[in-house]
């Protein structure tokens, strides 16, 4: 018996470990896949769509113009998964200033991991697109 219980605890640490790797790897690829579609939409929403996103007009890095509707995409398509939300941090940059086509843009996600057990680590997911507006 003491054999058994020795070996069921190892056996569930290693279940419980496997899990939460599992659900780790998932919210990366959820947050990657977020911070590329925050870049699609960016792309699609330059300077000649009805809804634009972005600065208009400048000619160096721009983070802060007019990049809540990109913010706000990127996080309501990560809200569409099993996680919490509330530890997202989207940034949004358009790297030659405006968003008329060629310009780059670039999204960057930050999320704090929050584990479904009580483990120590809280490991930061971060991920990061690119891409140039073409319309």
């Amino acid at each position: 018996m003491v054999e058994f219980m020795l070996s069921l605890v190892i056996v569930m640490f290693l279940i419980f470990g496997i899990f939460e790797t599992m659900t780790m790897m998932y919210s990366y690829n959820v947050i990657a896949n977020a911070a590329k579609e925050g870049v699609r939409y960016a792309v699609v929403s330059g300077s000649n769509s009805a809804t634009p996103a972005g600065p208009t007009a400048g000619n160096s890095s721009d983070c802060s113009t007019n990049v809540a509707p990109v913010q706000n995409y990127v996080s309501n398509y990560a809200g569409l998964t099993f996680h919490n939300m509330s530890g997202l941090t989207v940034n949004v940059c358009y790297l030659d200033g405006n968003n008329v086509a060629p310009s780059r843009v670039q999204v960057t996600v930050q999320y704090a991991y929050s584990p479904y057990f009580n483990v120590p680590l809280t490991p930061t997911i971060y991920s990061a697109a690119e891409g140039r507006i073409v319309n």
